[in-house]
């Protein structure tokens, strides 16, 4: 599912990149996606095909790691 969405990016388009509990870097998509073997992730279990896909992008470090939780609230409705 990653790599078919990854196939609906277009040149411009913003991607936000989220690890470690925080949005940490903000990246600009410069090209189409493009049929790219499985990177090789020596810590991943080898459960996925080798098929898989690349875009190029510019990333710009954010100066504020932002997590998103911490703007979500507790919901209360139907306890009026």
């Amino acid at each position: 599912m990653f790599y078919d969405n990854m196939k609906l990016l277009e040149p411009e388009d913003m991607v936000l990149s989220y690890f470690d509990s925080a949005l940490r870097y903000a990246g600009v998509d410069v090209s189409r996606a493009i049929s790219d073997p499985k990177p090789d992730f020596r810590f991943v279990a080898n459960a996925w095909s080798d098929d898989g896909g690349s875009v190029e992008m510019r990333f710009t470090q954010l100066s504020i790691a932002v997590q998103p939780h911490s703007f979500t609230t507790q919901s209360t409705f139907g306890t009026d």
